[in-house]
């Protein structure tokens, strides 16, 4: 069975925004890779990232 949490995520001071992570042994540094990826998906030109 595949574990899903709700996570909630502000990116550089907006709102925050709620999304589903489904937990497959998924580490903090994995974790900080998917919301980059998912921030560059939404706002193309923010350089900035998780830390």
């Amino acid at each position: 069975m595949i574990d899903m949490f709700n996570v909630q995520a502000q990116f550089n001071g907006g709102e925050p925004r709620r999304m589903k992570i489904r937990y497959l042994g998924v580490t903090l540094r994995g974790l900080k890779d998917q919301l980059d990826e998912f921030n560059q998906g939404v706002n193309p030109v923010d350089t900035r990232r998780v830390e």
